[in-house]
């Protein structure tokens, strides 16, 4: 099936795939499945986003229903159900404490979610124009920094949804940051990618990685990012310097998306070829 995301747990011991062929949760060593999620619908609809929680306990699961499933990350137990948003599912993402969810939808919906009640701790973001691509938290929680595809980077009082700061960043198609959540890199429709730092509003560099950037990501260490391109390839930059380090080629067609394990050894690549490649991060 075609995959849209992947993501280690935070430990490396599980991988999770999301797409229209429904969601997957694999044991890393053995490479047994521990949960395989049907896909909604008649194949319109699907599985959109996954996220394990911090403590690698949880994984979330966002859909073109608007629902976002919670499975236990170990067992592949299907534990809850909340949401309901009106709206496919663009992304979600934990609070560094575990405790709260900020989720996005096509439509431009952004609420921050208490985990334990799964009520809303606020929907004020619900703004956000032309849909909303990414959202997280700032490491301390306090802040919620959200990037639209009208390429608007906005800066939220995660407490009261108050707005702090917002600058545009360009064409956007696919979003990452750094774990702390002050550098953003953003890759566009038009094959640009840029690296922003949000404390400052910043560009720090902006490259060229295609016609089409598909997917983002950095690695453990942040010293690397990554841009999936149309090209079929996997383009690597230096995060400090902008300079292209490197590039991991898809056997055909394009790569859409990228996941570093834990340590930084090794990524994995999917794309339009139905295939996962399991590459040394070298």
């Amino acid at each position: 099936p075609l995959i849209d995301q992947l993501e280690y747990s935070p430990d490396g011991t599980r991988l999770a795939a999301v797409g229209l062929g429904g969601a997957i949760l694999v044991d890393v060593e053995s490479g047994g499945t521990l949960a395989a999620i049907e896909p909604l619908g008649d194949g319109h609809d699907s599985q959109n986003v996954i996220a394990f929680a911090p403590d690698g306990s949880l994984l979330l699961v966002g859909g073109s229903d608007g629902d976002i499933t919670a499975w236990d990350a170990n067992t592949g137990m299907e534990m809850f159900v909340f949401g309901d948003h009106p709206d496919s599912i663009n992304a979600i993402e934990f609070s560094h404490d575990g405790e709260r969810v900020v989720s996005m939808t096509n439509e431009g919906e952004v609420i921050v979610w208490d985990l334990a009640t799964r009520r809303t701790v606020f929907d004020a973001v619900a703004s956000v124009a032309s849909g909303a691509a990414a959202g997280w938290f700032t490491a301390d929680d306090t802040t919620v920094v959200t990037v639209g595809y009208d390429g608007q980077l906005t800066t939220w009082d995660a407490a009261t949804g108050a707005s702090r700061m917002s600058l545009t960043v360009g064409a956007v198609h696919r979003v990452a940051h750094s774990r702390d959540g002050v550098r953003v890199a953003v890759g566009g429709f038009d094959g640009s990618g840029s690296l922003w730092d949000v404390s400052t509003g910043v560009k720090l560099f902006g490259i060229v990685a295609g016609d089409f950037v598909e997917c983002v990501e950095f690695n453990p260490d942040e010293t690397r990012v990554v841009f999936c391109a149309d090209d079929g390839k996997a383009h690597v930059w230096n995060a400090s310097s902008g300079e292209e380090v490197g590039s991991l080629s898809a056997d055909s067609g394009d790569v859409f998306t990228a996941a570093f394990s834990p340590d930084g050894s090794t990524v994995f690549t999917a794309g339009s070829d139905f295939n996962a490649i399991l590459w040394p991060a070298t």
